[in-house]
Formats: structure tokens, sequence, C-alpha cells
């Protein structure tokens, strides 16, 4: 008997007390709005009110405002879209709000990646960032449960725990300060506006020098049918869309062309629209390479002008116009219109890379 209290106060007491004080701390985490993907209070102050979701990585989340989008739409937009996110987390989010809005329309954000990432081993970062987006600790128990493998669990509770304690120690430290995102419906513009000046060469000399891997996981897959799945049945309109990169990595990118026909056949399957905007054949005259943040993402002086343009291009959709002329047919016309065929690295092994980037 005595072993057994000794047991008892030695060893499972202080295990009861570490993880009190454990979930004391992750809930200061969770509703501490200090990291631009907590938007759980926003979300639920525009709730019935959205009929118009965006959803989708961080591809989606620099370049669409949604507050512009209304504007020339007449619209009510959230931007759902955070870095990383996976297919899983966008399934998640957008059951959510699909059930507690009147949506019309959600445009889902494809990369050139988005398929192409192992669930529970290179998406973690990702379904990290939704954990704390979600308003319940049983919602926050059964998606950390359900997205990562038990092996993980402890990376995913130190990770937990090291911003729990980088906010308690902002509140110490008188830095606490929560982000005011609510005329931003979500958008999120990067903090330090460091254009995308590093580009040594041009378009033509990297033309087709690296490959992007086409693996496409049965889970991500699986995640798509659900989301067109989640959307018929709420009875919104479901348009796959690809965000804009810069000409470099346009011209890059060897097989663009195939990752661009399997989102297109997905779509002919399923009944849905696939607008790629890299093809958009203004693109060069509204986005300059030196103004991207990075070679994929959008810099916080084109978002606005990019929200523009897109949303004037989808209300050209939306009365029923045809919008194909916007766009070119494939990314041969495209290189070979804008100059950038190079015949030194086309159909060259030598000239690749297979590397992501």
């Amino acid at each position: 008997m005595q072993t057994f209290k000794q047991i008892i106060r030695t060893i499972i007491l202080p295990v009861l007390v570490f993880l009190a004080l454990s979930t004391a701390l992750f809930e200061i985490f969770f509703h501490s709005e200090l990291h631009v993907y907590q938007d759980i209070r926003e979300r639920a102050d525009f709730a019935g009110s959205l009929d118009t979701l965006i959803d989708g990585a961080s591809y989606s989340k620099r370049a669409l405002i949604p507050e512009g989008m209304d504007q020339v739409l007449g619209t009510s937009t959230y931007n759902l879209s955070a870095s990383e996110l996976t297919m899983q987390g966008r399934y998640q989010l957008l059951e959510e709000e699909l059930i507690r809005n009147p949506v019309r329309t959600v445009y889902l954000e494809l990369s050139l990646h988005t398929l192409s990432k192992e669930p529970r081993t290179e998406t973690m970062e990702g379904d990290l960032y939704v954990i704390p987006r979600l308003d319940s600790p049983a919602k926050r128990l059964s998606y950390a449960f359900s997205a990562f493998s038990p092996k993980k669990y402890g990376w995913l509770y130190r990770q937990l725990l090291i911003r729990s304690m980088d906010d308690v120690k902002s509140f110490f430290m008188g830095e606490y300060t929560t982000v005011n995102r609510w005329q931003m419906r979500g958008y999120v513009p990067f903090d330090k506006g460091e254009e995308y000046r590093k580009i040594k060469k041009t378009p033509r000399e990297v033309y087709h020098t690296k490959l992007v891997d086409e693996i496409r996981y049965e889970e991500n897959l699986e995640y798509l049918d659900r989301i067109a799945s989640l959307c018929l049945n709420h009875h919104a309109e479901l348009i796959l869309v690809s965000m804009p990169m810069s000409e470099h990595s346009i011209a890059k990118y060897v097989n663009l062309q195939e990752i661009h026909d399997f989102y297109q056949e997905y779509a002919a399957q399923n009944d849905l629209t696939f607008i790629d905007f890299n093809l958009w054949k203004d693109k060069t005259v509204y986005l300059q390479d030196q103004d991207y943040q990075n070679a994929t993402h959008l810099g916080n002086t084109q978002a606005p002008v990019f929200t523009e343009q897109f949303s004037r291009i989808m209300k050209d959709y939306f009365a029923g116009k045809d919008i194909s002329g916007y766009f070119y047919p494939d990314f041969d016309a495209l290189c070979r219109d804008r100059g950038y065929v190079n015949p030194a690295n086309q159909d060259s092994d030598a000239t690749l890379e297979k590397n992501e980037q």
C-alpha cells in the first residue's frame, strides 16, 4: 500500500500537475491571437454573412484581398488560406464555414505542390497551424489525432509548448498585442516587403532547367474529392484556381503543363472550372518579377493589383462570358510568345535539376 502511495506521489501526481500546467499554457496560445493564423473570433464575427470563401495555402493567402474582391464582385468574402495549409486542413476549415454561412462560391487554390506533399511527414507545420484555428478542445484533439502520427505527438507537444511559452513571455515583456485583421478578412500581407531581387538570370536562361515532383498522394486526392462533394452538398460552386508565380518560375519548370493538365482533367471530370493564372496573358503588364516577395509569392504592392484584375475576370465569368481569351492555351504558347524558349536547354537532361522550390 505504501509503495502504491509512493508511486502516486512521485510519478502520477507530478505527471498530472505537468499536464494541467501544459493545458493551461496551451489555452493561452489558443486564445492569444498573437499569430496571423489565429482567427477564431474573426470568423465567428462574420458567421452568417459570408457568401465567398478562398481556401488554400500561402499562395492565395498573400495574393487575394477579400475587401478588394468584394468591391468589384459585390460579395462578402473571407480568405481561409494559411501557410502550408494541408488538404485535410482546407477541408476542416471549409466545412465549418459552409455550415454557418450562406456560401455561393469557393475558390480552392491549387499549386505545384498541393497534392505532392506527404501527409503526416511533409505537412506537419501546416497541420500545426490548423489546431489553434479550431474553436473547441474536442475539435483540436480530434484534428491532432487524425493529422499527426503517434510518433509525431512529441513533436506536436513541443511545438505547442514553445509557442505557448513565447506568448506568456510576450505578455510579461509588455509585447502582448493582438493582430488586428478584421478589415483584412483573412488576407495577411508580408511583415516586410522584400522584393524578389535575388534573381540573377533571365527566364530564357533558366528555361526548362527544373522538374516539379508530380507524386500525388492518395490521401490528398481523397480530400480533394471530399472538398468537391462538400461544396456540392452545400450548393456552393467550387472553382479551382492557381495563383501566378514569377516569370522566372514559369520558365524554369519543365513539367508545368502536366500539372496544369491534371487539374484541368480533374475539373472536367467533376463538372468544375479550373483557372490557371500562370497562363494569364496580361500578367507581365501588371505583375513584375522584381516586385514578387519570392519566386512564387506576390509581394505586398502586387496583391491589390492582382486582386482587382482577378475580380474583373471573375466578374466576366459569373456574367456567363467566355474568359478563355484572357489566357494562353498552354505553357508552350506562353513561353514562345514571351521569348523564353531556349534551344540550348530544351530537351537536354543535363540541364535538369529535380528539386522543389
